[in-house]
């Protein structure tokens, strides 16, 4: 049997991080209960207009608490490698062709949030990430801010209607687009057992029962004691017997070999100075078809990547930005090409086939990026999510008949958890395993470092966070179990790190325009163009020379 063809040290990382776990899969977000809607917004620019590398302010009223909010916005540069680029895949897996992702075209955002308390007094109340798709005197955002720690979830109307389930509550019935919102604590909490993230490891055995992972024959919990026999077991055996998870990592986690107790808020194994994970995301036929065209699918996936890099900051200092994109056609193929047979229709597979196919491929491709994200509209059942373990900067593939594992992981576009479950399977790519839930605690499995508890004393972790096994939009933080199982694999090299990129400098292009209404080099004033600037005497719409009368320029209110 054909086993490990690389290194000692990828044996070593395959077995203490796949055999404990190897699919760490993900059920679909709860209910959204209300929704709201986000008004009279306004981006405070000469001409409410900015570009990719503009720092503003944007203000609006959240209609359900008659909130005022401010935004205050910088550009994230670290979201699209200097090198991006997107290629286009006919349905026989072709590339039909290949272009540059520029930076000037995607306007994302990252920031703060401010909460109005009235006579032009604002006090900060959390974070913001958007995408801008339209600015101008009707702007139109997508993205994430936080006020006092509930997530406020922006999506555009028709992205709603595009994820909304039956379950999830219906938006009024308004002309044109416009944006609502939910929160955190909209979702509605589903506390059932069986709505948890399950792990099948092989096709020997499907249920859902977790006794046999407190069994100390198991081979997991015999990993790091016994590796004379490495070359005779399959990969089935590696993986353990097949078991579905809420149970989570092998004698030490993904720790290598430290107790995860014992890391609990230890940041020491992370980057001093800030990282950056470089990845690649393509898009099955299903997902594409999901967007009313390919470019919508593009703003999609950058908006995702945006809002779920700024916890990866927060947590690891590694932010994560996009080097590839691929994209295929929304018209499945009658049979799944050879040249990518991840790409089927939703009748066709499951996640676990989709992510066996796409690891194959990922292997194919001649990369140093991070990982590999396929993003899919193809649910099995409520699963939503599905990653290998450990296996960040892994662009080898290992295989038997049963497995093929890469640095991969598969996501499904789902309504009131996109950027959260991507977030959680590239945690599992990181190393994470499950937060500690009633379960897990049940059967002692902190004592070993199968699943991260919430302190060294307490062992349930209350499905606060991001690596809980039960998906929500109301968990977007990393546990502290989370960061020091993370930052001391990275540490202690059982997860690899050496691609991270280092963080690059401020990108440079302009893109000027005359009349967009932003003040660039070489221009004195630019008050937006002729219907803009109007009978203004200090500015001219077409050649914005400045002029004596600059101090009566009307001043902008914040």
């Amino acid at each position: 049997m054909r086993l490990f063809k690389q290194s000692l040290w990828f044996a070593i990382s395959a077995i203490s991080l796949l055999a404990a776990h190897v699919e760490a899969r993900s059920q679909e977000p709860n209910a959204i209960q209300r929704v709201s809607t986000l008004d009279h917004p306004k981006i405070h620019t000469s001409a409410h207009q900015v570009d990719h590398l503009s720092h503003f302010e944007v203000t609006f009223n959240l209609r359900d608490k008659n909130q005022r909010i401010k935004l205050e916005l910088e550009p994230n540069h670290d979201i699209l490698a200097e090198d991006a680029y997107v290629q286009y895949l006919d349905r026989h897996g072709n590339i039909q062709r290949e272009e540059p992702i520029e930076r000037h075209e995607h306007k994302v955002f990252k920031g703060r949030a401010l909460l109005g308390r009235g006579k032009g007094m604002w006090d900060p109340v959390g974070w913001a990430r958007i995408y801008l798709k339209n600015d101008g005197s009707q702007p139109l955002f997508e993205g994430v801010f936080s006020i006092h720690d509930d997530k406020h979830h922006v999506e555009l109307k028709s992205t709603y209607l595009q994820n909304k389930r039956q379950q999830d509550v219906d938006i009024p019935d308004r002309k044109g687009e416009y944006m609502v919102f939910y929160r955190d604590s909209d979702m509605i909490r589903e506390l059932h057992t069986d709505l948890k993230r399950s792990f099948p490891v092989s096709s020997s055995c499907e249920a859902d029962k977790l006794s046999f992972n407190a069994d100390p024959s198991h081979p997991i919990l015999q990993v790091e004691e016994d590796i004379s026999q490495w070359g005779a077991m399959s990969l089935n055996s590696l993986f353990g017997l097949t078991k579905r998870q809420s149970d989570t990592g092998g004698v030490s986690g993904n720790s290598g070999g430290v107790s995860l107790k014992s890391t609990i808020g230890d940041t020491s194994g992370c980057p001093d100075t800030k990282k950056v994970a470089l990845i690649g995301i393509a898009t099955d036929c299903g997902f594409t078809g999901s967007f009313d065209d390919k470019e919508a699918a593009q703003k999609w996936i950058i908006n995702t990547v945006n809002s779920a890099s700024n916890v990866y900051e927060k947590s690891f200092n590694i932010s994560i930005g996009l080097r590839n994109l691929t994209i295929t056609e929304k018209d499945c193929p009658e049979t799944p090409p050879a040249s990518a047979e991840w790409n089927m229709p939703c009748s066709e597979g499951n996640i676990s086939s989709r992510l066996d196919k796409f690891s194959k491929w990922r292997g194919q491709q001649k990369d140093t990026n991070a990982y590999w994200t396929l993003m899919s509209n193809c649910p099995t059942g409520s699963e939503v999510g599905l990653a290998w373990l450990g296996q960040l900067c892994n662009a080898d593939v290992v295989s038997d008949a049963a497995n093929t594992v890469s640095g991969t992981n598969v996501v499904v576009r789902s309504s009131g958890g996109g950027w959260q479950i991507f977030a959680h399977e590239s945690g599992h790519t990181f190393g994470a395993v499950h937060d500690c839930d009633t379960q897990t605690c049940g059967q002692n499995l902190e004592a070993s470092s199968q699943c991260c508890p919430l302190t060294a004393s307490s062992c349930d972790a209350r499905g606060q966070y991001i690596m809980n096994p039960t998906t929500g939009t109301d968990i977007t933080e990393f546990s502290q179990c989370t960061i020091g199982n993370i930052c001391s694999a990275l540490g202690g090299n059982s997860v690899k790190s050496s691609c991270l990129s280092d963080n690059r400098g401020v990108t440079t292009y302009t893109g000027h325009q005359c009349g967009n209404g932003i003040v660039e080099s070489g221009e004195d004033c630019d008050c937006g163009g002729e219907e803009s600037c109007g009978d203004n005497s200090c500015c001219d719409a077409k050649t914005l020379p400045i002029l004596l009368c600059w101090n009566r320029l009307p001043s902008q209110p914040w």
